[in-house]
């Protein structure tokens, strides 16, 4: 379950993202830490 967060997570990244600019506020990005956090916790925990 992990890895299909994940790679949703980077389809994001690569396609939605560049599009919309910079609107999260916070360093790391909103999607930087939902990756960081799913990756090292599961998907469980890290949602």
């Amino acid at each position: 379950m992990k890895y299909p967060l994940l790679a949703l997570i980077k389809l994001y990244q690569w396609t939605i993202s560049p599009l919309l600019g910079p609107v999260c506020k916070y360093y790391p990005s909103c999607s930087h830490y939902g990756f960081t956090a799913i990756d090292r916790h599961g998907a469980i925990k890290g949602t």
